[in-house]
């Protein structure tokens, strides 16, 4: 895994008859998307120089903000910041390097009370003090809090010099965050994980579920999860039987419609397939020449998930509509590069429209379809 460079030629078109209404960030990467009382709040990361700036932007108000900005960060295509809103209450973060190791880094938490107005200085999310790996965070909001999983390397016990060159094994943790912006209720959810695949996070039933790719001692990397709560206990997900000696960067995403469901992407059969898995182990296949880079949003009862597909020469972010039984393609799809730069697109929806956020060469694209 290396830093985003942004490098290589990238192309964007919209294939298809959409009404839709693009937006395009010049200089932006990296972008994470919110809906805070039917507004589109998008965060993103600008590198002029040495220096990174960290950005949130309410493109409902065409308000702009740099929030943070900082000369050590570690800007990463598929480790990056995400923002999160509850009403007034407003949480984001940046990973900035702990030591000269490239992969030695921490979780840098920023807080609003004021709908973005002014924001706290940044805190450290976790509790430890190791150079070392942390990252890969999802959050969800609920409750007036939050819960936010992230990828806790603190047992790796490496140099930083070298992606994950100590004995010790990544863990998944969680953690709340509470309406006066306190943090509590750290948790280890499982002590030993795939290294550098993403968290996600959703509620069921008045629960924080976290989905992760797990690691077994024989390299079998399938999707694993868990509540975040005391004494939970992970449950492997999907059964792929996966063996992969190295991570593949590509985590699951999850959502609930009565059940709980949890999309993966896996390479075991020499392909790439996306599926849902509900509780009882039904697959719903959704693709099987994805590269994964997965995202997801529940709208009207509706879950909508994205991912990248390839075909023919082309490859290109594809949607999937999903009522709990059957799943639809969307006719839209947004024609992309191969470049890591393209990072992972993100979705979100209001108003009757999805929007996708893709990163190009140039900046930050968003692009609107109607439903």
């Amino acid at each position: 895994m290396k830093t985003n460079t942004l490098a290589g030629l990238f192309l964007f078109t919209l294939i298809a008859n959409t009404s839709y209404a693009d937006r395009f960030i010049e200089g932006a990467t990296t972008p994470a998307l919110s809906i805070n009382n039917n507004q589109l709040i998008v965060s993103y990361q600008i590198e002029r120089g040495n220096k990174t700036s960290l950005v949130v932007h309410n493109l409902s108000t065409d308000r702009q903000q740099t929030i943070a900005q900082g000369d050590n960060w570690f800007v990463n295509w598929a480790d990056f910041p995400k923002i999160a809103t509850n009403d007034h209450h407003w949480v984001t973060w940046y990973l900035q390097h702990s030591s000269d190791g490239q992969y030695a880094y921490d979780i840098m938490l920023m807080q609003s009370f004021d709908s973005g107005n002014t924001w706290t200085d940044a805190i450290k999310l976790h509790n430890d003090n190791t150079n070392a790996e942390h990252g890969f965070a999802s959050i969800v909001s609920h409750d007036q809090r939050f819960t936010i999983a992230w990828l806790d390397g603190r047992h790796t016990q490496s140099t930083g010099h070298q992606h994950h060159s100590g004995s010790g094994a990544m863990t998944v943790r969680s953690a709340t965050i509470n309406s006066d912006g306190t943090i509590s209720d750290r948790l280890e959810l499982d002590a030993k994980t795939c290294d550098c695949c993403q968290t996600a996070i959703f509620r069921h039933e008045g629960e924080s579920l976290v989905a992760y790719r797990d690691r077994s001692d024989e390299e079998i990397r399938d999707t694993s999860i868990t509540r975040s709560a005391p004494n939970a206990s992970p449950e492997q997900w999907s059964e792929d039987d996966w063996q992969i000696n190295g991570c593949p960067v590509n985590g699951p995403t999850g959502f609930s419609l009565e059940r709980p469901y949890v999309v993966s992407y896996t390479a075991a059969n020499s392909r790439g397939d996306v599926y849902i898995t509900d509780p009882s182990g039904r697959r719903v296949l959704l693709s099987s020449n994805s590269i994964g880079r997965l995202d997801s949003v529940v709208y009207n009862d509706i879950a909508y998930i994205s991912f990248i597909e390839t075909q023919d020469d082309d490859t290109f972010v594809k949607v999937v509509a999903f009522d709990g039984e059957t799943a639809t393609s969307l006719p839209e799809r947004i024609s992309l590069g191969r470049s890591r730069a393209s990072g992972f697109p993100q979705i979100e929806a209001l108003n009757g429209q999805l929007v996708i956020a893709t990163t190009t060469s140039e900046g930050v694209r968003l692009t609107y379809i109607d439903l």
